[in-house]
């Protein structure tokens, strides 16, 4: 991982600890959750922006280079579709959000089984991450009505999410050396 690498995984971290301490100090349902819209609605169109980029700069040129371009597409319909969830009822966006949580847990659990297959150093890390958004979906459906929970839980996963990523930043990376 270059020097840019690890300082842009640090930037990124520090902004999603800047939008953790935003929901805590923004209490009340319409607000916390109106911002949780925002940073979900920002992070999958600019994650789907990023991968139609890097399909026209370099992508369509090399194998699946077309799977970069379809995620892209998909990632930016669910960051306008997060938007457009703004006049909804607060259910309706925390019955969204706990669909975001419970997949992306299952996501990273099934990202580690693949590691772990693989024999990478790195699984643990990953199913842990995984564990802990499936628990946060959970608690979230216990509290599906309650809206100042869901903010403390997506508050929370925030700053997990965030906190893991500096540590990654920080970690050793491994190289193959072919002799």
């Amino acid at each position: 991982m270059s020097k840019f690498q690890r300082i842009s995984i640090i930037l990124l971290g520090l902004l999603q600890l800047l939008a953790a301490a935003l929901i805590f100090a923004l209490p009340g349902v319409e607000n916390g959750l109106l911002l949780i819209l925002l940073i979900l609605s920002f992070t999958f169109a600019a994650s789907g922006v990023k991968d139609i980029v890097r399909y026209f700069s370099m992508a369509r040129f090399m194998v699946g280079g077309r799977l970069i371009l379809f995620r892209g597409v998909v990632m930016l319909d669910f960051g306008l579709f997060t938007l457009s969830l703004y006049d909804a009822s607060s259910f309706i966006v925390s019955i969204y959000l706990i669909g975001v949580f419970m997949f992306s847990g299952v996501v990273d659990i099934l990202m580690a089984r693949e590691a772990k297959y693989l024999r990478s150093s790195r699984w643990k890390l990953r199913i842990a991450r995984g564990a802990v958004k499936i628990l946060l979906g959970i608690a979230c459906i216990v509290f599906v009505r309650n809206g100042s929970a869901l903010e403390i839980f997506f508050g929370v996963a925030l700053v997990y999410s965030a906190v893991t990523r500096i540590a990654s930043a920080f970690r050793k990376t491994e190289a193959a050396y072919i002799q």
